[in-house]
């Protein structure tokens, strides 16, 4: 008998975990276009009893489980209705709703506290903002501290998100002081997404309105699921990119060795911003899995402090237990009614 669904939704995949009235996980991959509660239901028969997903980019608030309504919808459908996991928490409150079923949004994207000089961007129009994948970075900054013996409430580091996006984080404890921000195309290029393109040079590529038809959508396309390693490997998912690389493809070769040149610079930034004090780097999401891309990333980074591997699966795991965990037992918070940006 199952119980529960969590979904974690990318550009090029949606990750799915299913947890049984028994305890047990189960994982699963599908692909971007399928509806995962649809699956859910062709796959067990039922409706699940409770669904949690993924946090998305919303108004700023502290990390947590949330409650999915209308004002939290409000603002995904506002603020970024392009990026998979605010479409998601679309998606989530009208199945939820129209099901009668609680579901819950874990540790929005938007929930970094950031420390003063982190907020100016050099731009006085535009700030920067304190938005990183929370999930599965906080969860994965826990686990790795509890395992090497530190505690997360006082331990310093520094969390990598290796996906589609990339997301960097610097801890201070339970504080996320400095981020990269995926959503702004800030930071190092992913699986899918561009990371940060060079201003001046990227200006005049946008008077000739981009690549595709030049609409909005196409632009935001072509920067967040059409370019980055799949798209100099000229691949389109994980698997075929390792099947690439298994094959002595050149050029999918030197797109991850490059994303890892990309990253360990950004890990840099962040370890500034730590002043030069951390106790580990935690590398988490479905990049983990690429050997290549973990060693140029270890190679580079490793003798400042250890480089520990969490795995997407074990968040996964814990997004299915603590997210469902609160949804069943009403433990949430509410989104907040004020002070949206």
């Amino acid at each position: 008998m199952t119980w529960g669904l969590s979904i974690d939704p990318g550009f090029s995949e949606v990750r799915v975990a299913v947890l049984a009235s028994c305890g047990e996980v189960e994982l699963r991959s599908l692909p971007p276009e399928d509806d995962p509660f649809e699956w859910f239901e062709r796959t067990y028969g039922s409706r699940p009893e409770c669904a949690a997903i993924a946090g998305g980019y919303y108004a700023p608030c502290p990390p947590g489980v949330y409650l999915i309504d209308e004002r939290m919808t409000g603002d995904a459908m506002r603020l970024a209705p392009w990026h998979p996991r605010n479409r998601m928490t679309v998606r989530a409150f009208e199945y939820c709703r129209d099901s009668g079923i609680p579901g819950v949004a874990v540790d929005p994207m938007s929930s970094a506290a950031l420390s003063e000089e982190a907020t100016l961007s050099g731009y006085p129009a535009r700030e920067r903002r304190g938005v990183y994948y929370a999930f599965p970075l906080r969860q994965a900054f826990r686990l790795a501290s509890e395992s090497s013996g530190l505690s997360p409430d006082s331990a310093r580091g520094i969390t990598v998100y290796l996906g589609d996006e990339v997301s960097v984080a610097a801890h201070d404890g339970p504080r996320v002081v400095a981020t990269s921000d995926p959503i702004d195309c800030e930071g190092p290029y992913g699986f899918t997404s561009a990371g940060t393109a060079p201003a001046i040079s990227f200006i005049p590529w946008l008077e000739r309105g981009g690549k595709g038809s030049g609409s909005r959508d196409e632009i935001l396309k072509t920067l967040k699921a059409r370019s980055g390693v799949f798209a100099y490997a000229g691949v389109a998912s994980l698997s075929g990119l390792l099947k690439e690389i298994e094959d002595g493809n050149d050029d999918a070769a030197r797109a991850v060795r490059g994303m890892a040149y990309q990253v360990s610079k950004e890990i840099g930034r962040a370890m500034a911003a730590l002043k030069g004090t951390a106790g580990a780097v935690v590398l988490t999401g479905p990049g983990v899995c690429v050997d290549l891309l973990v060693r140029g990333i270890e190679e580079r980074v490793s003798k400042w402090c250890p480089v520990i591997r969490v795995s997407q699966d074990d968040c996964m795991r814990t997004l299915v237990r603590e997210g469902l965990a609160a949804a069943a037992a009403k433990r949430f918070l509410r989104y907040p009614e004020e002070k949206r940006s």
